[in-house]
């Protein structure tokens, strides 16, 4: 048998060319790749504004009358310290259970901080609507992205500091006093802005449920209360 090496010759060019073809320009095939299922987002969770309160209807809420304090004239029970901001303004604006069950603000809280700010009366009484108001109103004015949390060795120097007195079946009462020194404790300090404009420092104790200090006995404290 002869061979034509010529025609061989020409066939095999022709496959070396169309391998070549197939290399440069046809797209590559397709290769199985693991691929890693994306995680399911969680759900995202509300979060009120931080200078905002809800619309709570419910009854206020006085902390003070809890049994968890650390004295009996507490405005509450202890703050933790990596959660000031939150707690404040549940404490102050009410706020909703995981269970869903609404629970009222601090009025008696509310009416202590503004009369350290605007110098009203801390023992005033409130309606549901006055409440509601008044409570978005000062909330509105916490200048909360400047608080601060510190921790104060004990001292000697006199503390001005106001307390609370009565039972659940009424409001408390809110009075003032001061005493000779004060154990080591932690404060969240925060910045109000007055009604005037000018802006007022606040001094909470955690300890007590944001228990005021007066930082001066004039002229930051209330006309209506009487210090000893």
């Amino acid at each position: 048998m002869i061979i034509d090496l010529r025609r061989g010759m020409a066939a095999l060019a022709g496959l070396l060319l169309a391998a070549l073809f197939a290399l440069l320009v046809l797209p590559p095939l397709a290769t199985p790749v693991a691929t890693k299922q994306a995680a399911a987002s969680p759900a995202p969770e509300y979060h009120a504004p931080k200078d905002r309160c809800g619309s709570l209807q419910v009854p206020p809420h006085y902390y003070t009358y809890q049994d968890n304090k650390e004295s009996a004239h507490a405005f509450g029970p202890k703050v933790n310290p990596q959660d000031t901001r939150g707690e404040l303004r549940r404490r102050l604006c009410g706020y909703t259970t995981p269970s869903g069950v609404a629970a009222g603000g601090d009025w008696s809280l509310l009416r202590a901080l503004q009369g350290m700010v605007d110098g009203t009366d801390p023992n005033r009484s409130l309606t549901q609507s006055q409440w509601q108001r008044e409570v978005r109103d000062f909330v509105g004015r916490i200048q909360w992205d400047y608080a601060q949390v510190v921790r104060e060795a004990a001292r000697s120097t006199p503390s001005y500091t106001l307390y609370m007195t009565g039972t659940g079946s009424r409001p408390p009462i809110l009075h003032s006093y001061h005493r000779d020194g004060l154990k080591p404790s932690t404060f969240l300090l925060i910045s109000v802005r007055e009604k005037s404009g000018d802006v007022a420092k606040l001094k909470l104790r955690l300890d007590c449920g944001f228990q005021p200090e007066f930082l001066h006995k004039t002229p930051n404290t209330p006309k209506e209360l009487t210090l000893p």
